[in-house]
């Protein structure tokens, strides 16, 4: 994909900090310096190709080295880290949770009616 200046600003944060880490860039900040930064790298590589000494375009044999400078310098990827996944409710589970519920529940129902009978019979 090309990127242009306007196309820059529809990106989420995740996207320009992909777009950044990619050309080995600082990747950290809030959405408007990410932007500045990568609209900079952008306008250093729209850059205009050297020219020669007698006006014409640099030597073909200088092209080859550059293509291959940007994959030396790049950075080794970071490694991926994956997030545990929680284990499925099952239906036991699922009826355990619901028995301690009514368990708490019938319990604090259970403490307030004695509260209620001791506070009631404390006036005979």
């Amino acid at each position: 994909m090309t990127l242009t200046v306007e196309s820059l600003k529809t990106l989420k944060v995740a996207e320009l900090r992909e777009e950044l880490d990619r050309r080995g860039l600082d990747s950290t900040g809030l959405k408007a310096a990410l932007l500045a930064r990568l609209e900079e790298a952008l306008a250093s590589s729209a850059a205009p190709a050297p020219v020669g000494g007698d006006g014409d375009a640099a030597p073909a044999a200088a092209a080859p080295a550059a293509a291959a400078a940007p994959d030396a310098a790049a950075p080794a990827p970071l490694p991926v880290q994956t997030e545990a996944v929680p284990a499925p409710i099952t239906a036991e589970k699922v009826r355990s949770m619901e028995l301690a519920k009514a368990e708490r529940t019938l319990a604090s129902f259970s403490s307030s009616f004695f509260n209620v009978l001791m506070f009631s019979t404390s006036f005979f």
